[in-house]
């Protein structure tokens, strides 16, 4: 009977994969089409409960749409940004992720947005109670300007009594455990007011289903490198900063290789991307600057500005 509604699933949807034709044969077997039990999807509704009670679900809402046929760009922290200009973005809507405040012209280019869903910023996981890193910290606080922030929602109890963050206070989003993973899902949630599932960068996890809630359909990326350049246990990730600068804790080799090296799975990733954002009207162009990321139409960063 699964054999049978396995070849059902992909044969009337060709661009249906493995993954999400079993979370089709799970919804059909009245079971969590995720494969969560029933304590995990309780789990999982509670944090959305929390989104609502704790006022920030209202906050999201009223984001709705406020930048509708607008274009964005997303910045990565590959190494391909250190050759583009980019206080050439200063007046555009960008979003960046995790440790670009480390950029030497971050005052300059001033993101409009700052999303942070790496659990590592925090201490990891089991960080209890969770801190933010001090190095991180220093640069995101106390200017005369700052980009909107947006963190993780188990992160909200001790960024809300941190006065660093009082005049300008942090969005937040759901991105916690136990959480689905977009390579295995096939798919990935674009609702900002319920679970986010992992991308494996944020560029996918918070930037881009909040940019969608926005009215943003038009993306360019930037620092999108997909390519740590780690060959062996010992070699640095390569990012657009000395990794020495990078003091929150990595993933180990064998981890970032499956998700990062070639063919990885931060490639099935941006390819489930790419194939719903096109459903959803929104356009995805890569400006990086070389990099493994043949997954969308590339476009030359300096024609856009």
């Amino acid at each position: 009977m699964l054999r049978r509604l396995f070849r059902r699933w992909t044969r009337s949807d060709p661009l249906a994969n493995a993954a999400s034709a079993k979370r089709g044969i799970r919804t059909a077997l009245g079971r969590n089409p995720d494969g969560f039990t029933s304590e995990q999807e309780e789990a999982r509704a509670k944090w959305r409960e929390l989104l609502a009670s704790s006022g920030e679900a209202a906050r999201l809402a009223s984001l709705k749409d406020i930048h509708r046929g607008k274009r964005a760009f997303f910045i990565g922290n590959g190494p391909s940004i250190n050759g583009q200009d980019l206080t050439k973005l200063s007046s555009e809507l960008t979003f960046v992720t995790n440790w670009f405040a480390n950029h030497e012209h971050y005052e300059r280019i001033r993101p409009t947005y700052y999303c942070i869903s790496s659990h590592e910023v925090f201490g990891g996981w089991n960080a209890n109670p969770p801190k933010l890193n001090e190095d991180l910290r220093r640069v995101l606080v106390g200017r005369q300007w700052t980009s909107q922030i947006v963190f993780p929602l188990w992160a909200r109890p001790v960024v809300t009594v941190d006065p660093g963050f009082g005049e300008k206070p942090p969005l937040y989003m759901i991105f916690e455990r136990p959480k689905a993973v977009i390579s295995k899902r096939g798919t990935l949630n674009w609702d900002v007011f319920g679970n986010m599932d992992d991308g494996y960068t944020g560029i996918v996890t918070f930037c881009l289903p909040l940019a969608y809630h926005m009215g943003i359909r038009e993306v360019y990326l930037l620092g999108c490198d997909c390519d740590y350049q780690i060959k062996t246990e010992q070699d640095p990730k390569a990012y657009f900063y000395d990794f020495s600068k990078h003091s929150t804790s990595t993933s180990k080799f064998q981890t970032l290789d499956r998700i990062w090296g070639p063919g990885g799975e931060i490639f099935q990733v941006y390819e489930i991307v790419r194939r719903e954002a096109e459903a959803r009207g929104m356009v995805i162009k890569n400006a990086t600057a070389g990099g493994l990321l043949e997954v969308f139409e590339r476009t030359a960063y300096e024609g856009l500005v």
